[in-house]
């Protein structure tokens, strides 16, 4: 039985479809990222802060945040419907870490635990005392001259628009922010003579949410909305 509908699709030719890719720059890739951590609080009083934010060549792996709503079910007449109650930002995000020689990476986040809640009390500290922003980057694989969302600056070595000085190098194309993010585990390091591989740690984030910098209809969407 043919479909009786309006307006169904009909140009599904492959070429169409590939023309279609290349023309938004072709498929991203997920190994075009990069993240980086902001410390505030008390994290930038450890003596080493400063080398944190080299830890943006050793995040080998990470999520893009999501988001969902809680809903509830309504009924007025009819089937019963669901509507949205609530929004969920995630139990967590997990990123992986690459352990180099002089164990920055375990030293910071076991120290950020410490910092959470000291082995010497374990008496919790204030949020605003450990809490601190991640900022996560998707890039294109190759250079482009289109706009780009994020506008915040450029990661080190890697320009973006608002520093051009390669425009073929790799550019910035969507990011996040995830606010009030701290560790909830840093996960045990499995080790064994019999496995020569690069160590790895794995730590899991809570955070509250998340916003896009740079995106300036979601800026737009705001304005409306106070006004």
């Amino acid at each position: 039985m043919a479909y009786a509908g309006n307006n169904p699709p009909t140009q599904l030719e492959i070429n169409n479809m590939l023309s279609e890719l290349d023309g938004n720059e072709s498929v991203v890739k997920g190994c075009r990222f990069i993240v980086r951590i902001n410390p505030t609080g008390l994290l930038t009083r450890l003596s080493y802060s400063n080398q944190v934010n080299k830890l943006i060549y050793a995040c080998d792996g990470a999520e893009f945040p999501g988001r969902a709503f809680q809903v509830t079910e309504v009924r007025y007449y009819g089937p019963k419907q669901i509507m949205p109650s609530n929004t969920i930002y995630g139990d967590g995000i997990n990123m992986s870490f690459i352990c180099r020689s002089k164990t920055v990476e375990r030293q910071f986040f076991d120290d950020w635990m410490d910092i959470i809640n000291p082995p010497t009390s374990y008496h919790f500290r204030y949020p605003n005392q450990y809490y601190t922003d991640i900022e996560i980057f998707q890039y294109a694989e190759f250079g482009s001259t289109q706009g780009s969302l994020v506008t915040t600056q450029s990661v080190k070595g890697i320009p973006n628009e608002a520093n051009p000085q390669n425009k073929y190098a790799p550019q910035p194309i969507y990011g996040w922010r995830l606010l009030k993010a701290w560790p909830t585990m840093v996960q045990p390091q499995p080790v064994t003579w019999a496995d020569s591989d690069i160590l790895r740690l794995q730590v899991t984030f809570a955070y509250k949410n998340w916003e896009r910098p740079g995106d300036s209809e979601q800026a737009s969407r705001n304005i409306n909305t106070i006004a």
